[in-house]
């Protein structure tokens, strides 16, 4: 990975906002670069965030904290000489990333707001340099690397430099494909689901109930204990239907009940800022029937008789019937949303796949087996184990998408390196004397100060 992608972590980021007051009485300026100063407390904030994640802190620490950041002004620098832009909007997505992946750690918003002692708007105030900062180094970052791709040959001689004693241990990797049978909600359930939130938006607009106690049986986890309400979040996070909805109310306004692919909402916009908005709504999900899942079962049951009976291949069969719109049309085979790969790390697995494919053998075919879908429908599907490695230390027959990948990160840091160390002989940099004392990873005292 390239170093930019380490200084950010989630947890990092919000560490740094905890800490951000707890400086101030000794803050200066220690270092600049270009234009862009650089204060003890930042330095500071990197520490406590190492020692609030567990990791030793040599005397050295300092200075590979200082390193990293006087790094990453060197890319922003440039990037803003380039012309290079980041627009609020992506701050704006990034940063709800952000929020809502922390709000999933720490158990919601409202508590995320308690934890910190600042209200969310505060946050992402406070939040927002940080995050445009980081896109810009990453933008940076992208325009030194772009079009760089390593050869074939260049991947065997980076393969040939590691020690032997220095290769990988890898896990067992398996290969899986899938045939997917999901139940189709009936019309007559749709319509019941439908007619059952017209009658809740009829008792709020009437002022017979409020949304806040008909949100309680809302079947969206998310919101229905919070009265169905959503804070500001950004255009792109809902789907597209949800999106176009929200956008066409005004502030205040109630919708229709209208259909996505979750389910049946009733929405009230509370109010748009620019590409964000925030409001509240209930869902109601169509469930599907017993009569229907015992169909979908009996439907797979009767496939997996027939490709194992031979009258149909696997292939076939997932191209004819499979549900799974993304590999129907490939043999049913499965990709590893991790990396795009077609290997999966049987230690990275669901448990409930794991145990099936645990004790199968390549080539062989399970019975059926409940699942649930991405979108959270409930589903069955037939898995078929197309490889099984055993653990190994990586080679070039088996790894070679891991090799090529590390090769190319690699090349990419390399390159990332060379243009650091040119650039820093044109640009600004100033380091205050009792930071001077440190060993940096580029020579920023010894061209500049």
């Amino acid at each position: 990975m390239l170093r930019i992608k380490r200084l950010f972590s989630v947890a990092g980021l919000f560490l740094t906002i905890q800490a951000a007051g707890q400086g101030k009485n000794i803050d200066r300026i220690i270092a600049v670069v270009g234009d862009r100063p650089i204060l003890f407390s930042e330095v500071e904030m990197q520490r406590m965030q190492a020692v609030a994640q567990g990791l030793p802190f040599g005397p050295e620490k300092r200075g590979e904290i200082l390193d990293e950041i006087l790094f990453q002004n060197l890319l922003i620098t440039h990037a803003e000489l380039d012309s290079l832009t980041v627009s609020d909007a992506q701050v704006t997505n990034e940063m709800e990333g952000r929020l809502r992946y922390f709000e999933q750690q720490i158990g919601g918003r409202k508590k995320l707001e308690e934890f910190y002692g600042k209200s969310i708007a505060q946050i992402k105030e406070e939040f927002f340099d940080m995050i445009k900062d980081k896109l810009m180094a990453q933008a940076m970052e992208r325009k030194i690397t772009e079009g760089i791709k390593v050869t074939p040959n260049e991947v065997r001689a980076f393969y040939n430099r590691i020690p032997n004693d220095s290769l990988p241990l890898i896990n067992s990797m398996v290969e899986l494909a899938q045939l997917t049978i999901v139940p189709k909600v009936s019309d007559e359930e749709k319509k019941r689901t439908r007619i059952k939130l017209e009658a809740v938006r009829k008792r709020i607009m009437s002022g017979a109930s409020t949304f806040c106690v008909e949100a309680i049986d809302s079947d969206d986890p998310g919101s229905n204990g919070n009265c169905g309400e959503w804070d500001f979040i950004p255009r792109g996070t809902f789907v597209p239907q949800f999106d176009a909805i929200a956008f066409r109310l005004k502030d205040g306004e109630f919708s229709e009940v209208f259909e996505t692919d979750y389910g049946f909402h009733f929405m009230q916009l509370i109010q748009r800022r620019g590409d964000e908005y925030k409001g509240r709504h209930i869902l109601f999900v169509p469930k599907i029937s017993p009569l229907e899942m015992k169909a979908s079962s009996l439907r797979l049951d009767s496939l997996y008789q027939a490709i194992r009976d031979g009258k149909i291949s696997w292939e076939k069969a997932c191209e004819k019937y499979s549900t799974d719109a993304e590999s129907k049309r490939n043999g049913g085979r499965m990709m590893n949303p991790m990396n795009g790969d077609t290997k999966f790390d049987v230690a990275d697995l669901d448990p409930q796949l794991f145990l099936t494919i645990d004790k199968m053998k390549p080539g062989q075919i399970s019975l059926p087996v409940g699942y649930t879908t991405q979108d959270g429908k409930p589903g069955f599907r037939l898995l078929k184990l197309i490889s099984r490695s055993a653990p190994h230390q990586a080679n070039l027959t088996d790894d070679y998408q891991l090799i090529q990948n590390a090769a190319q990160n690699d090349k990419e840091s390399k390159t990332v390196d060379d243009w650091a160390r040119n650039k820093i002989t044109s640009t600004y940099v100033w380091i205050a004397d009792d930071f001077k004392q440190y060993t940096y990873r580029y020579n920023w005292i010894r061209h500049n100060n």
